[in-house]
């Protein structure tokens, strides 16, 4: 292999420059060839199907958000509570 790139060294620049364009257009032609069987041959023809009831994605994140909101009030509400208990005890 270092050998064939010893020789290209020694090659004129007009041919370095032609094995490096169809090497890399042998090199584009696989990666495609594979790209394309995968596509073409694939066997996953399924069909999604939409409910009619589906929210839209603003209103899932909307109650996801909400509903996020109203588990941090509820850790705020939990920690409150357990500061007043701390201030108690402290004060005793």
């Amino acid at each position: 292999m270092f050998n064939l790139i010893e020789k290209l060294k020694t090659q004129p620049e007009s041919k370095k420059r032609a094995i490096a364009f169809f090497t890399s257009f042998f090199i584009v032609a696989i990666i495609f060839s594979v790209w394309f069987s995968v596509h073409l041959f694939s066997v996953s023809d399924d069909v999604v199907i939409i409910k009619e009831d589906a929210p839209s994605p603003f209103q899932s994140l909307n109650e996801n958000l909400a509903s996020s909101f109203e588990g941090i009030k509820g850790v705020v509400a939990d920690f409150k509570g357990e500061m007043s208990n701390f201030n108690v005890l402290i004060n005793q």
